[in-house]
């Protein structure tokens, strides 16, 4: 069936949940999942929240699932490195950061595999904005600067010897481009991670 304007408000509706953390909202993944090769914007709106939801509910594998599913639906209308694959990539890798801490030190290696091959994508959009001479502007910028803070991030919550001060830099300017940009919810889960690094270093008064 055609999109329909009951199809893309669903998607915000998706996208409102994913921000309040509501995982019942995925009932109406399924419907919005039928018409995403008809409509690229609910796949991407739709998709990236249906990521995050999927993560709370059944945990990172699944968040990466929904990303690699996307991708194929996405990749025959738009091209391999369409722009908004920087966001969804990020997401994705954003839940394999959250489970970390959980993660057995013998799957660390497969964690990594598979944070690298997202990593890999989301740098493939960004080269190809470069060779194009088309650089994001603030949105962009904003959820670049997302991914490399969810790329130490990462390393960090596996037990990596990380640089704090090299991790806190990258959320205070994730913080900064998504204050800019307007993006209250995104705004706030930066400030929230960039808290429990100011903590982590020892720097209670800055994280509260």
């Amino acid at each position: 069936p055609p999109p329909t304007p009951h199809a893309m408000l669903d998607s915000v509706v998706l996208a409102v949940a994913a921000g309040r953390g509501e995982v019942a909202a995925l009932s109406l993944f399924p419907p919005l999942r039928e018409r995403w090769h008809r409509e690229g914007l609910i796949a991407t709106v739709g998709g990236a929240a249906a990521i995050e939801l999927h993560a709370l509910r059944d945990g990172a594998a699944s968040a990466v699932s929904t990303y690699d599913d996307i991708c194929d639906v996405l990749t025959p209308l738009w091209g391999e490195r369409f722009g908004a694959r920087l966001r969804l990539a990020t997401l994705a890798l954003a839940a394999l950061a959250d489970e970390a801490p959980r993660t057995s030190s013998g799957g660390r290696l497969d964690v990594r595999t598979v944070a690298g091959r997202l990593v890999e994508d989301a740098e493939g959009v960004l080269a190809m904005r470069d060779e194009d001479e088309r650089p994001f502007q603030i949105e962009g910028q904003a959820w670049e600067a997302r991914l490399r803070a969810e790329q130490l991030r990462l390393e960090w919550l596996l037990g990596a010897r990380v640089d704090l001060d090299d991790l806190t830099g990258r959320w205070r300017r994730a913080v900064e481009l998504f204050g800019d940009l307007g993006h209250v919810p995104e705004e706030a889960r930066a400030r929230a991670r960039l808290s429990a690094v100011l903590r982590a270093a020892g720097d209670g008064e800055a994280a509260q």
